[in-house]
């Protein structure tokens, strides 16, 4: 062998025989094999393991998956996709939008429409999104422009709340309605001392018009009832006093129990219910002594007569003269008697309405 050819000649493994080529050839195929399985094979673990496509554990970005879609399907009561973040702050699953849609969710049908720039379109023949929480909020929305949530329908309602059926406005504004910002006709809002607001007129350009609905110092919706008796000072009244109310006298009135008129025992307890925060009123004087004088009622223990509510002008006449007052926590109000001395009077109140 010349020097070139000893220098120049590649080395060869050793193999022992045809038996070894064979075995080699062999596990080369075997590998191309391998290798074609996990380029286009589907992505699997075993039966109870994770599959873990990428991971982060210091805040690293993950490798994003491009040029086709993820998709898992499952036909067991099992989710097809569970993200779970299991550290403060961290995202399970986080959808966002540039022009379609974050995440869309169809159940049983084609997606009608993308809404551009959604960052969740829900769609289904139940529900479109369902969101649950054991001990927190099942679905919160936030917005810098717009609406945090919004509801549509076109069938039926909008906005239903059909688990416990309440809804809770936090506070919008200090004490009454708005006096900056926009809004639109059919707002609602409730200011720092509970009252409810709504908007009746407004186009989004200003603060619009605003009627108060409800509150703590609001008297509420008038319940019209048949006529009830609830205090007679010809009658027994128990615990109030009954008798003829003299000049200068004052009388604390409860007008919670309806009574009966020829006893004066209560027949229904209750008849204006705990809350009530006014009454409409039948006050009826009977009996009169003195030349002249007057009745004053007002709301709980207020025992200054500032106007009257009914006069006479004579012994022994009967007027009757129908009001509204408010009450205090109890249900009670004071009857006042003015005029000169010797003026006094039996009176009587019945109730045909409260406002709660």
């Amino acid at each position: 062998m010349s020097e070139f050819a000893a220098t120049t000649e590649p080395s060869e493994p050793k193999v022992a025989g045809r038996r070894d080529l064979l075995r080699l050839a062999g596990a080369a195929a075997a590998g191309m094999v391998a290798t074609t399985i996990v380029a286009g094979g589907q992505a699997h673990a075993a039966d109870g393991n994770s599959l873990v496509i990428g991971q982060s554990n210091a805040g690293t970005a993950l490798t994003e998956l491009t040029g086709s879609a993820l998709r898992v399907s499952t036909s067991g009561a099992v989710p097809a996709i569970e993200a779970v973040g299991n550290q403060a702050g961290v995202i399970g699953l986080k959808g966002s939008s540039n022009g379609g849609a974050g995440v869309q969710g169809v159940a049983g049908v084609a997606p009608v429409s993308v809404i551009s720039g959604t960052g969740v379109d829900g769609q289904g023949s139940a529900a479109g999104v369902v969101g649950y929480s054991p001990s927190g909020t099942g679905v919160t929305g936030f917005s810098d422009a717009s609406s945090g949530v919004e509801a549509i329908s076109t069938t039926s309602t909008d906005l239903r709340c059909s688990g416990t059926g309440r809804l809770w406005l936090i506070e919008h504004t200090t004490e009454g309605p708005p006096t900056a910002g926009t809004y639109v006709a059919g707002e609602v809002i409730r200011d720092a001392a509970g009252s409810f607001w709504v908007c009746v007129a407004g186009d989004d350009t200003d603060v619009g018009t605003w009627r108060k609905i409800g509150g703590a110092s609001t008297a509420g919706a008038l319940h019209a009832i048949s006529p009830a008796r609830v205090y007679d000072s010809r009658k027994t009244m128990t615990p109030m006093a009954n008798g003829v109310l003299g000049t200068g006298a004052s009388r604390l009135i409860t007008v919670k129990d309806q009574r009966d008129p020829d006893t004066g025992a209560v027949t229904t307890v209750d008849v204006v219910p705990a809350g009530a925060t006014a009454v409409m009123f039948n006050m009826t004087v009977a009996a009169t002594a003195g030349a002249s004088g007057n009745l004053a009622i007002n709301p709980g223990t207020d025992a200054v007569a500032h106007a009257s509510h009914i006069n006479w002008f004579g012994a022994g006449q009967a007027h009757a003269n129908a009001g509204m007052i408010g009450l205090d926590a109890s249900r009670q109000v004071t009857v006042i008697c003015g005029g000169p001395a010797g003026a006094g009077t039996h009176f009587i109140i019945d109730i045909t309405g409260y406002y709660l």
